[in-house]
């Protein structure tokens, strides 16, 4: 066997399989195509969503209120510190890097 017949039954097993491949393709496609139109289920209702109600202005809470809303808004930022996300150490927006990952950069760039 020569090098050209090689190359020859490469090119045809390559046609052969490629074709073979989109030919399964096709047919999936045609399947679904005819399983959807079998498939008619009840057409969706074209609802608008309700609209969202406006937050009242802090003039309308209660001292109640406003004082679950200043004790949410405390928890909220003790429970971010202790996370590790010091206030006025972001970067343009992101979060603090992780002192683990700066350790790991400074210990690589140490060994250079």
């Amino acid at each position: 066997m020569s090098l050209v017949d090689k190359i020859v039954i490469g090119l045809q097993l390559t046609v052969y399989g490629t074709g073979l491949v989109f030919l399964v393709l096709a047919f999936l496609w045609g399947l679904m195509v005819v399983l959807l139109r079998l498939d008619r289920g009840a057409p969706i209702s074209q609802e608008a969503p309700p609209e969202p109600e406006e937050a009242p202005s802090p003039s309308e809470l209660s001292s109640q209120e406003r004082a679950a809303v200043a004790v949410a808004v405390l928890l909220h930022r003790t429970r971010e510190k202790a996370a590790g996300h010091a206030e006025g150490h972001e970067k343009e927006g992101g979060p603090a890097p992780n002192p683990w990952v700066v350790l790991g950069r400074t210990r690589q760039l140490g060994k250079r």
